[in-house]
């Protein structure tokens, strides 16, 4: 396709009803936000708190989200069947993607280099991606049962959760009736459409799964990424201390907040679902939470953005032979 067909095909979604009221209510959001701000955060305090972090904490947290990242890029490995730096290196890709890019834009792009630079098939990276999503959705729900069940009033109202149970475990049984009807649903299909060859080769990939060492892998990464948080909200400012639960209650809250199609990396949104937790929960000042929030997410996004230029710098003449042929097509 030419390079002046797909430029204008990005711009029609852009365009689409569902993308511009997307894009007029984050507008309307970080307005609020702005505001907030400006009326509740004392700049100097603020600059206060973040010279009181201490730099072997951001170390700590470096640390253990490249442990979470080096997890979760072994578990895409065994969805794609290949070795771990290839795993690695898609991960590290999509996670820095969707940082870049607002409206979570990196995921498509994401199965896009996966299939161009690592050879990866449509319907394989396409199904692992899917696999991803559906598990972590699925322990994100466990994490909040946790919570809801030990801790909720202190920490995360229970009609939250209970809204966001219900919606997952709607989704999860869709896909179980799914996968156990997909027979069923391809020989209804035309023979020889592309629908039935996608939904074949989805369904080969995924019966190929390994399913106990994947299940395995998503368990250390969330524990992983409880310890993270855990260990970050501990350590960087002296008022503000949280236990196991809170680690978890605020780990399901950072999550649901990067779940919202918004500006790249969340940004706002991450710390704004911090500061009301924190605030809430831990009785602290607006402009302790805001410090370590943005410390926090500073330190979990900057990572992903190196190891990834490393990574396509390495890469550097897949992508123009890539960008070439594209030219060409």
């Amino acid at each position: 396709m030419p390079k002046a067909a797909r430029r204008h095909g990005f711009l029609q979604r852009l365009r689409s009803p569902s993308q511009i009221g997307l894009i007029g209510l984050n507008l309307v959001v970080y307005f609020l936000l702005w505001r907030w701000a400006g009326e509740n955060i004392h700049l100097g305090r603020l600059a206060d708190y973040f010279r009181q972090i201490p730099a072997w904490a951001v170390v700590g947290t470096l640390l253990l989200n490249l442990l979470a990242l080096a997890l979760s890029g072994h578990r895409l490995a065994l969805l794609v069947a290949r070795d771990f730096r290839t795993g690695f290196s898609i991960t590290n890709i999509g996670y820095a993607l969707n940082t870049l890019l607002p409206l979570r834009l990196g995921e498509a792009i994401k199965i896009y280099l996966s299939h161009r630079l690592f050879r990866i098939p449509l319907t394989g990276i396409f199904s692992a991606s899917a696999a991803e999503k559906l598990l972590d959705l699925v322990t994100i729900l466990l994490l909040g049962m946790v919570v809801l069940v030990f801790a909720a009033g202190a920490h995360i109202q229970a009609g939250t959760l209970l809204s966001v149970s219900i919606l997952a475990i709607l989704g999860v049984g869709a896909v179980a009736v799914f996968r156990r009807n997909i027979v069923r649903i391809v020989k209804l299909l035309p023979r020889g459409s592309r629908m039935r060859r996608i939904s074949i080769e989805l369904h080969k990939h995924a019966s190929s799964y390994p399913p106990g060492r994947i299940l395995l892998a998503t368990g250390g990464i969330w524990a992983v990424n409880v310890l993270l948080v855990y260990f970050s909200f501990n350590t960087y400012l002296a008022e503000v201390r949280i236990g196991i639960f809170e680690s978890i209650a605020l780990l399901v809250v950072m999550a649901l907040a990067i779940a919202i199609p918004s500006a790249p990396a969340g940004l706002g949104l991450f710390e704004a679902g911090i500061v009301a937790y924190l605030t809430q929960t831990s009785r602290i000042g607006n402009e302790a939470a805001l410090a370590a929030a943005t410390v926090f997410h500073l330190a979990i996004t900057l990572p992903q953005l190196i190891v990834t230029a490393w990574l396509l710098w390495g890469r550097s003449g897949a992508l123009l032979k890539v960008q070439t042929v594209d030219s060409a097509s």
